[in-house]
């Protein structure tokens, strides 16, 4: 995991310039694109919602960069190692009860809270996720609602 300036992307070494010309760019239009090498982008635009009401959730096929463009959230984080499936939630969002291989995603329990990490991302800044890397996006920020901005990075593994 990693959470930086996304004026500092640059300077990772999972970042193109693709990426960097997509975020230079400014006019974003919520939906999803798709770059070279396999990189799609997700514009997304939502209300911030109680942390109690996400789920933390992993992938295996690809690292998220998630850069966020105006307002500001939570993002919790925590390694998978030891984290239990959340069944019903898989079974309710992706009709099965584990990880879904089409959509390259899973969703976990929360665990115990010393095991989670509040990550406060403000807008101009990005968290970087990896398949080990259980993150629980889009909640509120001090209990507070917001519109939030983003753009979603998912960089295939094996790109760098």
């Amino acid at each position: 995991m990693i959470l930086g300036k996304t004026e500092n992307l640059f300077v990772y070494r999972f970042t193109t310039n693709e990426m960097l010309e997509f975020l230079r760019k400014g006019a974003f239009e919520v939906g999803e694109y798709f770059l070279s090498n396999g990189i799609k982008v997700l514009v997304q635009n939502y209300k911030t919602k109680p942390a109690e009401e996400k789920r933390l959730e992993a992938h295996r096929k690809f690292y998220d960069v998630q850069c966020i463009v105006k307002g500001k959230e939570i993002m919790q984080y925590a390694d998978i190692i030891g984290l239990k499936i959340d069944e019903e939630r898989n079974l309710q969002k992706l009709g099965g009860r584990g990880y879904s291989l089409e959509k390259d995603i899973v969703f976990y329990k929360d665990p115990e809270p010393e095991r989670i990490v509040d990550l406060k991302v403000n807008e101009g800044y990005f968290a970087f996720f990896s398949p080990e890397d259980g993150h629980k996006p889009c909640c509120q920020f001090d209990g507070e609602k917001d519109d939030v901005l983003k753009i979603v990075f998912k960089i295939p593994v094996g790109t760098f």
